[in-house]
This record gives C-alpha cells, structure tokens and sequence, in this order.
C-alpha cells in the first residue's frame, strides 16, 4: 500500500475520531481486512495468469461455502496414479496472492504422486469476499478439510503458513484444530500484532483509536490479537514441520523462522538465501527440500526435473497418516 494511501487513511481515520474512537477503530479494521479481489496487481502478473491458465485448467474447482456465506474456490489437482498415492496435500498461498502463484510446487507434489488441492483463500483469485483476515482464511481451511476428509500435509505460504498454522494448533475459534501428518511453511509471519503495530503507525493512530482498531479482533474472534502467535501455535502442533525461509526476505524477516524453529524439536528449518519473499515459491532448493521431507528421495533426475520447474515459474510425505 503506497504511502500517500497510508497517509490519507489515516486522516479520515483520524477525522472520525473525533466523533468517536471506537467507530474510528472499526472503520480502520474494515479497510485493513478489505479483500485484495481478484484484478492483477500488474501487468506482469496478468500475464502470469495467462500462461498459468492452461495448467489451472486441469483442476477440477469446487466452490466451499464460509459462515458468513463468502464462497471460496478449491482446486483438486488430482493425483496422477491413484493406486501409488502418497497422501493428500492442501496448499494455501499467502495474502495479495493465488492458487497460480503456487503451481510451481502443487505440480512438483503432484508428479510424485501426491494428491493435491489448493484453496483460494477468501477475496482472492476466484473466491468472493469482501474481507480477507486469519478467522475467514481459518474457516477455508476448515471448509477444504471437511470437503476432502483432512489432509496429511499442509503447505502454506506467508499469511498462508499462519493460517495453517493456527488452523493446525486450533486457535481459530469455531473451527476446530485440523492436525496434519506433516506442515510446511514458506516465508511465513509469526505475531500478528505485528501486522497491526505497521497499519497504526503508517495511517498515526492514536492510542485510543489503535486500541479500539485492535479491539475488533477479539469482537471477531473472541481472542485477543496477543493471542494469535503462530510459534506459539507451532510449539502445541507437535507433528513434523518444515520451515523455509530466505535470510534475505524483504517482507518478512527471518528471525520470524527461527522463532518458529524454536517451538521444538519437531520442527526443521532450511534457510534459502538468495530468493526473497515471492520468488521463493518456485525456488529449486524448496522444491527439493519439500519433497525430501514428504519422503521423496530420488533425486536420480533432480536437476532437469527442477531446471523444468524453474523454467514454468512466474519469475521470468509419508504414507498418509491414520484418522481417527
């Protein structure tokens, strides 16, 4: 969000302020959650959407149903040979983001067998909402669970990898804890107060009006903002995880990965340096480093395989677990 934008928010923001800080504070929330929609952000991306559009094509989409009657798209990739399949993955892309931004590992999963399905979290890609925040992007997951019978993986990219990771540790209230076999995380946030202190300060909230503003989480969610912490969250999952993250992401500092690392032993941490904050999705090393931890080993064609990989990007497991 540019700053002059940011500056102007925080005028009207500060303008209904003197009327009441508490109206003040939910018209700040209402613009900070408000839904990115579906338009290409540019040019560059319109034509990355072009060209994905074939390889989208193969999915088939399913439209979920939220609470708060909000429709998300959930794309099911299928699995190549349903007679050697790995387990079932969900994929969840990070915020201002999309299912094709994250082709580049669905069809790396895929081509080892793995079934997998992606969501487009609500007010992006395909999925209709006016809103987009954790408590609705928990509430797709849940939705995508329950359609698909669970999930023995999760993936998840930047605001997508907090909301596996709260989903997975049952944070988001009404939906409840959906644990996969193994989690893997991309570039992902931890404090989500964190997100909040950047909006107050950029639009110069005051105290009263910051306080209302945050006060709207817990109107929503019934928890305080303090409480959605996703390396607090990562320390109650206890199943296996995977945390990559580039030393030189820009976004998203990578002391948010070592505090995820350091929820325990279950979690492990591959640095990616060199690959910022987006064009680590179609990094050749995070390819492999999923595919290592989902108990894909063979690598006898790893170079050309990820070479191909590299090329279609946008830049230019274990056995399945039991259920209860």
């Amino acid at each position: 969000m540019p700053q002059w934008l940011l500056k102007s928010i925080g005028l009207i923001i500060s303008a209904i302020a003197l009327f009441s800080t508490k109206a003040a504070g939910r018209f700040a929330f209402y613009l900070f959650a408000r839904a990115p929609g579906a338009k290409p952000e540019s040019d560059k991306e319109a034509l990355l959407l072009r060209e994905a559009a074939p390889r989208i094509a193969k999915a088939k989409v399913l439209r979920l149903l939220l609470p708060d009657g909000s429709v998300v798209a959930a794309y099911d990739f299928g699995v190549r040979q349903p007679e050697q399949c790995r387990g079932k993955v969900l994929v969840v892309h990070g915020y201002r983001s999309r299912t094709e931004h994250m082709l580049p590992i669905i069809e790396a999963m895929r081509g080892h067998d793995f079934q997998v399905v992606a969501i487009d979290m609500p007010g992006h890609g395909r999925s209709l909402a006016r809103r987009s925040h954790l408590i609705n992007a928990g509430e797709a997951i849940d939705a995508a669970w329950r359609q698909f019978d669970g999930f023995d993986v999760f993936v998840g990219h930047s605001f997508g990898s907090a909301a596996i990771i709260s989903v997975a540790a049952g944070m988001i209230s009404g939906v409840p804890a959906r644990r996969p076999y193994k989690l893997v995380t991309i570039a992902s946030p931890t404090r989500l107060k964190t997100i909040f202190d950047w909006f107050a300060s950029e639009t110069g909230m005051s105290a009263a009006v910051r306080e209302a503003f945050e006060g709207e989480v817990f109107t929503l969610s019934g928890r305080r903002l303090e409480e959605f912490d996703a390396a607090e969250g990562m320390g109650r999952i206890r199943c296996e995880a995977l945390v990559m993250h580039a030393p030189d992401d820009k976004e998203v500092p990578f002391s948010n990965a070592e505090k995820l690392a350091a929820a325990g032993p279950h979690v492990r941490l591959l640095s990616v340096p060199g690959y910022g904050h987006r064009r680590i999705l179609s990094a050749p090393p995070v390819i492999e480093g999923i595919l290592d931890f989902l108990g894909v080993r063979d690598f006898s064609n790893a170079e050309a395989e990820l070479a191909l990989i590299a090329k279609m990007s946008f830049d230019k497991a274990s056995e399945p677990r039991q259920r209860a």
